[in-house]
Formats: C-alpha cells, sequence, structure tokens
C-alpha cells in the first residue's frame, strides 16, 4: 500500500494539485467521482458486503471449490450476517435458496456452518425468519435436527436455527408443530436419557 501510495505521489502533478486543492477549498471546484476508477477505490476500500456475501454464497455452491475454502466463506458470511441490514439482504439479493440447499451436503461441516448462518441470520431479526421459512428452511433444518445419525455439532446448530427461527414468531412455531417439530425434539430428550441410562 505504502509503495502504491509512493507511486501516487511520485507521478503527480504537484504543483496542480496544489492549485485544485486550494481551488476545493475556496468552494471553486469540486471533486470529480466519474474520474475515479472503481477497482482502485475497491482495492483502498475493500470490497462492500453485499459482494463479500454473493462471493461466499457462490463459492459454497461451487461443488469444483474446496471444503477448507467454503468453511471460510460460511464463517466470513457468518460474520457478516451478524448484521441486520445484511441477514434481511440474503432476501434482496436471492441468496437463501443457494443457502438452504447446501444443509443438504454431503459434508458434516459444510452442513454445520449453514445450519449457524442460517441462525445467526434469524436472531430477533423477522423479516429474516420470514425469509427463511418462505425459502423453506425449515424442513431440511429439522432433517439435520431429528436424524440421530448426523454430526452431533451438526445437529447443535440445527437447533440454534430452528429456535431463532421459532423464536416470537408464530407462523414459524406453526410449521414447526405441522412438520413434527416437537416430536423430533421429544426423541433428541429420550435418545439423551436413555444415554444416560446407558452410562450410569
Amino acid at each position: 500500500m505504502e509503495q502504491l501510495l509512493q507511486w501516487a505521489i511520485n507521478n503527480t502533478d504537484q504543483e496542480q494539485l496544489r492549485k485544485d486543492a486550494e481551488a476545493i477549498k475556496r468552494g471553486e471546484l469540486k471533486p470529480d467521482p466519474s474520474k475515479f476508477d472503481p477497482k482502485v477505490i475497491e482495492a483502498i476500500l475493500g470490497k462492500d458486503d453485499a459482494t463479500r456475501m454473493k462471493e461466499a454464497v457462490d463459492c459454497i455452491s461451487d461443488p469444483k471449490d474446496t471444503v477448507e475454502n467454503k468453511v471460510i466463506a460460511l464463517d466470513n458470511l457468518e460474520m457478516l450476517i451478524e448484521g441486520i441490514d445484511n441477514a434481511m439482504n440474503l432476501e434482496n439479493m436471492k441468496l437463501w435458496p443457494a443457502i438452504i440447499a447446501q444443509l443438504n451436503n454431503e459434508n458434516a461441516e459444510i452442513r454445520k456452518g449453514v445450519a449457524w448462518v442460517c441462525g445467526t441470520a434469524v436472531q430477533n431479526n423477522p423479516k429474516a425468519q420470514q425469509a427463511l421459512l418462505d425459502n423453506n428452511g425449515l424442513e431440511p433444518l429439522l432433517n439435520l435436527l431429528s436424524n440421530s445419525a448426523e454430526d452431533k455439532e451438526v445437529r447443535a446448530k440445527a437447533q440454534y436455527a430452528v429456535s431463532g427461527l421459532i423464536k416470537h414468531f408464530p407462523e414459524g412455531l406453526a410449521q414447526f408443530q405441522e412438520k413434527g417439530g416437537f416430536d423430533a425434539l421429544a426423541d433428541i430428550v429420550r435418545n439423551s436419557q436413555g444415554k444416560l441410562k446407558a452410562c450410569s
């Protein structure tokens, strides 16, 4: 970055720059944004959140990309959607279907990361809750939650997502009940009690 700055200084007409700065101070000249190269601005400021979210979803959807890259992309996406506006933008950007599809990924790390993203997006966010429900996200989450053969960390993240989806959201709770969510929870409790008895 320092080298880029030094190059810019060395290749700028200092006298003209000084005159322009004085004219701007006096209000006689305004900077022309059309002369700014978007690629240079992106290199200096970084990509905007929407671009980073889209790239993360593209990565997890690409069958050729590595599991390691997908896990990193999911971590980045989860951090981005901690902001309520970004979580709501998942629907505006039509990203939910691609995210939900990865709940069926063959890799447990990916399923866990996607469930985590779903859970974070819907926390205290009625619009995101509605969007996840409208995009049929509840059923695959319930499948992860109720599958006793599923990785326990995946099930924990699915539980996190489901609890966030139904909390203070009557429509989500109604669908949870309709799709057998309470039965799934009862099975989890029964299985847990059975394991505890076996250990004692």
